[in-house]
């Protein structure tokens, strides 16, 4: 799912595609083609005719996410749904994961998880009605989130703890195929697509431009941290929001998102910092858009479910985004 920014005077392009006079006008294009009778493929847009915020507009987003996780029952009654066996014969060298849930409708979470870890585990989700795989599975709250053995036999195995996107995506992590590996993208380290844990340090104007300024694709995520060499536990915590930050590279690398991550030196770029209105109680960091010119300030701690949180949230369309007009210059 991917949003467009035009002018008023490229509007006439995409008269042809659905788009009428009106700003703003949003059209909600379906990820799959239809194919007519004709032969030919098209994708037909629908008009958007909600409100005009931040959260109506997600949300209606987020509902038109592709399906494709299955939904599984002991008994099939429809087309929509299939059996267990045929759950597990399909794909077969992925693994399998089960969601048992009591809401109404799947979550949208869910549903972008399914699509974030398609071709590398096969999800689905069983409704709380359904009392013979409730009972075979021997759940008891609901949501619960089971890997199921690769042979069909043995114990299923189980997330703990709270469900939310963070311990979601780290669970399916640990059990899915591994990840392909990426000719480019924000997160590559080399032009053969290797992925290269480094997080670079910025400190000079040439690096800047080149790692994130000059960049046409995703987001800069610069990183503001200090610490001093001679005193032990500073260079401990020092290398421990390295880890974090190498952290994030990696989530952004494995989830196809260009998401450039980089770090300065407070001491040495602390004006860089403050022209930006970021915080001076470090670590500190903001998101930076060079392709639109607008910024955003994390405001949450520093550490790895924040970051990633503030990440998703930000390329969601969530949270307040400002506009900056100088040019962002390191000492």
């Amino acid at each position: 799912m991917v949003s467009l920014s035009l002018r008023p005077t490229a509007l006439s392009s995409i008269t042809a595609a659905g788009c009428r006079p009106g700003f703003p006008t949003i059209k909600i294009f379906p990820s799959e083609p239809t194919i007519l009778k004709s032969g030919k493929a098209t994708k037909t847009p629908t008009d958007y005719n909600g409100e005009r915020t931040a959260r109506a507009i997600v949300e209606t987003a987020l509902g038109h996410l592709p399906v494709v996780f299955k939904r599984v029952a002991s008994k099939t009654t429809n087309k929509n749904t299939v059996s267990l066996d045929d759950f597990l014969a399909l794909e077969p060298e992925q693994p399998k994961a089960l969601l048992f849930s009591s809401k109404s409708s799947t979550a949208p979470m869910f549903k972008a998880a399914a699509l974030e870890f398609k071709s590398r585990i096969l999800l689905g989700e069983v409704k709380h009605t359904d009392a013979a795989l409730v009972e075979r599975f021997g759940v008891t709250q609901f949501p619960t989130l089971l890997v199921l053995p690769k042979d069909g036999e043995g114990e299923a195995i189980r997330l703990h703890g709270t469900l939310n996107r963070e311990s979601l995506v780290s669970f399916l992590e640990e059990h899915a195929l591994p990840a392909p590996t990426k000719s480019n993208g924000g997160s590559s380290g080399s032009g053969s697509g290797a992925f290269d844990p480094k997080v670079p340090q910025v400190t000079t104007q040439a690096q800047l431009d080149e790692l994130c300024l000059k960049k046409t694709d995703g987001l800069c995520f610069l990183a503001f941290l200090d610490f001093d060499p001679e005193y032990e536990r500073s260079v401990r915590d020092h290398e421990a929001n390295l880890k974090i930050l190498a952290n994030i590279k990696k989530r952004a690398y494995d989830a196809g998102r260009p998401v450039h991550v980089l770090w300065l030196k407070n001491s040495e770029q602390s004006m860089l910092r403050e022209s930006f209105g970021v915080s001076d109680m470090l670590p500190s960091g903001m998101l930076l858009s060079p392709v639109r010119s607008v910024y955003r300030p994390l405001v949450t701690g520093f550490d790895e479910a924040n970051i990633w949180e503030f990440i998703e949230e930000t390329q969601l369309g969530k949270g307040r985004l400002f506009r900056y007009s100088h040019t962002p210059t390191v000492a």
